[in-house]
């Protein structure tokens, strides 16, 4: 692909290079005549021609500023041919879009008038691609004068050159506006962008196509073969058309211009601010139609000059660009505006030399789009560097993730390893407990203590154990509810009262009602959360245990509330922000025992049962609510 980009810019810029050398080598040195131009200084739109003759006529660099940015313009042109055999000759005026030209020519009887112009059809205009043709008579001396009402569209370029009238010589007129190989070169790009389009479809791509096609529209207008071959019968239309690619020019050239900066995260100043170039573009398209030119020019003139400003300083301030990148884009940026700038500027304003103005011009239009496509080029070679990079990440991230799952699968399968094994000497030794105890008289009460501390610890590992395990089986998704109708009221009974504290607990149920949900799940999370409130707070104090129903029955999902409050042994309660994380524990409360499990498990089973569970806490009392549906098999 870098192989085939580098082709396409060698062939492209070779191509152009000899159509724009072979343009300025045509011969415009004419040895058999000779021919001056002059300016009538009187800029008069109601002069005749018979005023026009007595006017003061000077060079066009002597021309008083502004001259040529008026709308109409005298031009006297004197022909002189050097051999006795006199030739017919041509007079090439244009380009295209001048408004209207009148060709005043002096005879024996009278003036002979002829007309031209874009505002007239092009078949009855003496038109040819890039201008109009006139022909120019010789007196007995060798000798022509002719004086030329020019009437403009808004852009002060004209162009006026004599030639043999011959094929030939015409030929070459053409040849030196270079119209085909400039449409020619830029139609290869466009094809170059289209097929870059289709294979990777981007944005900024898509637009750079139609800023292309913009400019090749602008030229075809421009240059009158849309008024040869689309707008014959309207010419006005061709005008108009003309003059919106100039205005589009602008507004593509923003769109580009956003979409360079779209990835990044822009100002709002700076969306606004693009907004207000489309606003002014749409004005000065309206002003195209409503002929208000002076005016169009000094929207565009604002237009171009802010476009430059905000695109600067848009790169300068957009954060998350490269350093590299931020260079390139902002040169290739500046470089690009200055360009089009001085293209509408030299359409729009007068230039020493015509022809020197129109290969700059072709030139401009050339060069704006590569230097679009070398920043877009850049930009891409830069994309690719960071997906390598980030590629390369991910690999490492995905082999560490790979690692990581291993261990953890061979972390689960050494936890229910470690369970079984634990579990049934654990059982031994409190079935060896029990054995013992029946063994001791009453008046054995110290190794009576003992054995029942022995009891407690061993029911202590055995809590821990079965948490660990059911943990394991939550991570592994194994767990799966088996629903039963629960009487509540009387389940919460049944559990509070295996309790050794249990007096305790102050309860306060609402009677009869019942829940479908899974027994086990329920048992796990209610005693979780009594053995916290238990262990936690200080000791002879009440914990409170209340059940209600929330809201209506008959509503959509009705719940229960089962709240669970009791004071703190600390000033403050503990993190609201961890309590809920595997093995937490409150950093006051290390010497007690305990695995961190208790909390996280009561909220992975209540969002198995389609519940929750929420931490509300005051100064010094904590409480935890769970809600549950009233039917929980119906929700899952």
């Amino acid at each position: 692909m870098k192989n085939l980009v580098k082709s396409f810019f060698l062939f492209v810029i070779v191509t152009t290079g000899i159509g724009i050398s072979h343009a300025r080598h045509i011969d415009t040195k004419h040895e058999s005549f000779i021919f001056e131009t002059k300016y009538c200084i009187n800029t008069q739109i109601d002069l005749k021609i018979d005023e026009v003759i007595h006017c003061q006529f000077v060079s066009k660099e002597d021309l008083p500023r502004g001259t040529l940015s008026d709308s109409t313009i005298w031009l006297r042109l004197h022909i002189k041919q050097k051999s006795s055999d006199y030739s017919a000759l041509a007079i090439f005026v244009g380009p295209h879009f001048l408004g209207e030209i009148q060709q005043y020519e002096k005879l024996i009887d009278g003036w002979r008038v002829e007309s031209a112009g874009s505002k007239i059809p092009f078949n009855d205009a003496h038109a040819t691609v890039g201008g109009y043709l006139f022909q120019a008579h010789a007196d007995e001396n060798g000798e022509s004068t002719i004086y030329f009402r020019i009437q403009r569209s808004g852009l002060g370029l004209i162009l006026l050159d004599v030639i043999k009238l011959t094929p030939k010589d015409i030929m070459a007129v053409n040849q030196q506006l270079g119209i085909g190989i400039h449409i020619g070169a830029l139609i290869l790009i466009l094809a170059f962008a289209l097929f870059n389009f289709v294979m990777h479809p981007s944005a900024l791509m898509y637009r750079f196509c139609w800023l292309t096609f913009v400019l090749i529209l602008g030229i075809l207008g421009g240059s009158g073969l849309l008024a040869k071959y689309v707008f014959d019968q309207h010419p006005w239309l061709n005008i108009v058309f003309f003059k919106w690619m100039i205005c589009l020019r602008l507004a593509c050239w923003v769109w580009v211009s956003q979409a360079f900066l779209k990835p990044y995260q822009t100002a709002p100043w700076y969306r606004i601010s693009c907004g207000v170039i489309y606003i002014l573009v749409a004005i000065s398209m309206v002003l195209v139609v409503i002929e208000k030119i002076a005016l169009l020019q000094y929207f565009l003139l604002v237009g171009f000059i802010a476009t430059t400003i905000i695109q600067t300083v848009a790169i300068q301030k957009t954060p998350q660009i490269l350093s590299t990148f931020r260079h390139i884009l902002l040169a290739g940026f500046i470089v690009a505006n200055a360009l089009t700038f001085i293209t509408v500027m030299l359409a729009a304003y007068p230039f020493s030399s015509a022809y020197t103005a129109v290969y700059i011009s072709r030139g401009i239009d050339f060069v704006t789009p590569l230097v679009l496509l070398a920043i877009f080029a850049f930009r891409n070679r830069l994309m690719l560097r960071e997906f390598d990079e980030v590629k390369t990440s991910n690999m490492q991230i995905t082999m560490r993730l790979d690692f990581e799952r291993k261990l953890l699968k061979e972390r689960r399968v050494l936890l229910d390893m470690l369970t079984h094994e634990l579990k049934n000497p654990l059982a031994s030794i409190s079935m060896a407990i029990g054995s013992l105890k029946q063994m001791l008289t009453s008046d054995q009460s110290s190794a009576q203590r003992r054995l029942h501390n022995m009891s407690q610890s061993v029911l202590n590992m055995d809590s821990i154990i079965e948490r660990c395990h059911l943990m394991n089986q939550i991570d592994n998704k194994e767990l799966s509810p088996k629903y039963e109708r629960i009487h509540v009221s009387e389940f919460i009974m049944s559990i509070v009262n295996q309790f050794q504290e249990q007096n305790r607990i102050q309860l306060n149920l609402a009677p009869n009602i019942e829940i479908v949900s899974d027994p086990d799940f329920f048992r796990i999370i209610l005693s979780n959360l009594i053995e916290n409130a238990l262990k936690y707070s200080p000791a002879l104090s009440d914990i409170e245990l209340k059940l209600e129903l929330s809201g209506d029955p008959t509503v959509k999902r009705p719940t229960i509330n089962l709240t669970i409050s009791n004071l703190t042994k600390h000033n403050d309660a503990p993190d609201r922000e961890n309590i809920f994380k595997r093995f937490y524990r409150d950093p006051r409360d290390l010497n007690m025992t305990g695995s961190g499990l208790g909390l996280h498990l009561v909220q992975e089973l209540c969002i198995i049962l389609s519940g929750s569970v929420h931490f509300l806490s005051e100064i010094t009392r904590v409480t935890f609510q769970v809600v549950l549906p009233l039917n929980a098999e119906r929700e899952t």
